[in-house]
């Protein structure tokens, strides 16, 4: 995971194994990958366990797969991100594929006949960039529900700014109207009042409300002005982008998506257009999204030449990679990548990560 990520709560994982032969298996492959990992044969000590280690991973070994979901239904009614995968036997993947679409699981494994390491750790790194993906969009959550709560405060305002501006207008017409009552005299003016009708009255003070009128509105224009310089509302600007990434189709796709957000985009086919770019362009670039397959070089070791370079080390990167291998993932984060994304990726998903990189940094 690169540094600038959030992290889930912690990177565990909650082994609950009920197939006592298959335990040890799994305990020896997971001492070899360094995860950092609990395991128990007991399913009530792993509902301890799982309340007091919130895990980001729940891997259910048990004789049925029915169990293993019943476990993982009674575990799931606490709030988690907790992704559970279940290792089943071969029968039954065709089950196991019904109740990822019904949600009921996030993965699956084959553990019998043919015990698969390598697609099991690929079932383990996804779900981890699930849970820091989830993680990021709850924080984004919290964020967009603190605007709207101070929309609403601010809506508040304005309406008791607007009313005590009206308040304001009538007193003020009030005031007109006894300062032109007592430059008459009292007995004069109720003299006037009586045959002149209310309607000539009107007329004689149509002017002088209008005045009024026309200084009130301004007056209170100026007010929501001020509030809003004060309250630093500003226009929404967005960020320039330099895009790398060979394949044409995929540049078009993405640049037009980011455009339309309101994103500046560059583009590049390779690191020499890159480094082009970032000569002419270093002060104006926000952000590199970049492919690792580059024509003639490895994304990987270009962007670790840019981020020890020190006119672009600041420069936020996101790598898009066919497979997040865990090699990949160590290697971001020693590196200082902003992010990862899994090719192919999605329009939602790339936005979510640029604002998610774009808000941390600035």
């Amino acid at each position: 995971m690169a540094k600038s990520e959030k992290k889930p709560e912690n990177e565990k994982i909650l082994v609950v194994c009920e197939v006592k032969d298959d335990l040890e298996q799994i305990n020896h492959y997971l001492r070899s990958r360094d995860f950092d990992y609990q395991s128990t044969i007991d399913r009530n000590v792993g509902v301890g366990l799982f309340v007091s280690l919130k895990p980001a991973i729940l891997l259910l070994r048990f004789p049925d797969i029915n169990e293993a979901v019943t476990y993982h239904t009674r575990l799931s009614k606490q709030p988690t991100l907790t992704q559970a995968i279940v290792l089943v036997n071969l029968p039954d993947t065709e089950k196991a594929l019904d109740l990822i679409k019904q949600q009921m699981i996030s993965d699956y494994s084959v553990f019998k006949p043919i015990y698969d390491t390598h697609h099991l750790n690929g079932c383990i790194m996804k779900a981890f960039i699930r849970v820091t993906e989830q993680v990021q969009m709850n924080q984004l959550q919290q964020q967009v529900d603190q605007y709207k709560k101070g929309l609403t405060q601010y809506k508040a305002r304005l309406r008791k700014a607007m009313q005590r501006s009206q308040e304001g207008l009538g007193q003020f017409l009030r005031d007109k109207l006894d300062t032109f009552r007592n430059q008459m005299g009292q007995a004069e003016f109720a003299e006037i009042a009586k045959v002149i009708n209310k309607q000539k009255l009107n007329e004689k003070f149509s002017g002088l409300k209008a005045d009024v009128v026309e200084t009130g509105v301004k007056a209170f224009a100026q007010k929501i002005n001020d509030d809003l310089e004060g309250d630093g509302a500003q226009p929404d600007q967005q960020g320039t982008i330099l895009l790398v990434e060979p394949n044409t189709r995929e540049m078009r796709r993405i640049s037009t998506t980011l455009e339309h957000q309101g994103f500046s985009m560059l583009q590049a086919e390779d690191d020499v257009q890159t480094i082009n770019h970032l000569r002419k362009d270093t002060q104006e670039i926000n952000l590199i999204l970049m492919s690792l397959e580059l024509p003639k070089a490895n994304g990987m070791l270009f962007a670790a030449r840019l981020k020890k370079d020190r006119r672009t080390k600041s420069i936020p990167i996101i790598i898009m990679a066919k497979t997040l291998s865990r090699r990949l993932i160590v290697a971001s984060e020693k590196t200082g990548l902003s992010g990862l994304l899994a090719k192919p990726v999605g329009d939602a998903e790339i936005l979510a990560k640029i604002e998610a990189v774009l808000q941390q940094k600035y």
